[in-house]
């Protein structure tokens, strides 16, 4: 996992990676405390398309509880409105 200081720009993948990992630890520690839906949702994460799982990972981090879908425009999402199909 890469270290980001101040001021440094993100890799692409970043966001991506680190979410797979969050995601890949609570499943292997905490599934037996996560419903059904949560345990699929984090054993298909890995399966979904890049540009979905950066996407996903992108929403988690905003802040607000309120998105509009013409503003999500990220440089490492290639194609937002395929990704949230």
């Amino acid at each position: 996992m890469t270290i980001l200081s101040p001021n440094q720009a993100a890799p692409a993948d970043y966001y991506q990676i680190l979410f797979r990992t969050v995601f890949a630890e609570v499943k292997a520690r905490y599934a037996h405390l996560v419903d059904d839906d949560v345990h699929h949702w984090l054993t298909n994460f890995p399966s979904i398309t890049t540009d979905a799982q950066r996407l996903i990972a992108r929403i988690l981090i905003r802040k607000g509880p309120y998105l509009r879908v013409e503003r999500l425009q990220y440089e490492d999402v290639c194609n937002e409105q395929d990704a949230l199909i």
